[in-house]
């Protein structure tokens, strides 16, 4: 099984059909950086646990979540509260599970009004990600950009992608 890790804040209107995508899982936690809608509410009612932590930056919270968020599982995803989780990755992912790899990277495509926009990032999936402190989510700059005004980003150290 999957511990899914959800970060929010102020996403009522896209929390619902995160959770419903991940319904499978029997561990679903939600960190929410204070929203002030009614996204607690909304996840509480789907079954999702929830924690609440101010937002410093997406590795922060992730690395926050893993830490302190008493997962059950092994394999944890990483997701947004705009993204869903489709049938066929929920099934790639059962498959990624007996893997040897630790982690898998999970492209995401971007689709806005029924039409493909692109590609702009990706999910995690992580096996052991509490136990290696090797696999700690950390902030820096785009590698693109030179100036202070750079887009962050995050990356994972020493880990194996597949997919």
């Amino acid at each position: 099984m999957i511990s899914v890790i959800i970060l929010t804040h102020n996403e009522e209107t896209n929390i619902a059909r995160c959770l419903d995508s991940v319904s499978w899982s029997d561990d679903i936690l939600v960190v929410d950086s204070f929203s002030e809608d009614r996204t607690v509410e909304i996840s509480k009612r789907h079954g999702a646990r929830v924690i609440q932590r101010a937002f410093e930056d997406f590795s922060s919270q992730r690395n926050f979540a893993s830490e302190q968020g008493n997962l059950k599982h092994e394999w944890v995803l990483h997701l947004d509260a705009d993204e869903v989780v489709t049938p066929e990755l929920r099934a790639e992912l059962a498959r990624a599970m007996f893997g040897d790899k630790d982690a898998y990277r999970v492209s995401s495509k971007l689709i806005f009004a029924a039409n493909f926009c692109g590609m702009p990032g990706f999910s995690l999936v992580s096996s052991s990600f509490r136990a290696k402190a090797s696999l700690a989510l950390q902030t820096g700059r785009s590698r693109s950009a030179r100036n202070a005004r750079a887009r962050p980003y995050w990356h994972i150290k020493v880990i194996a992608f597949a997919l």
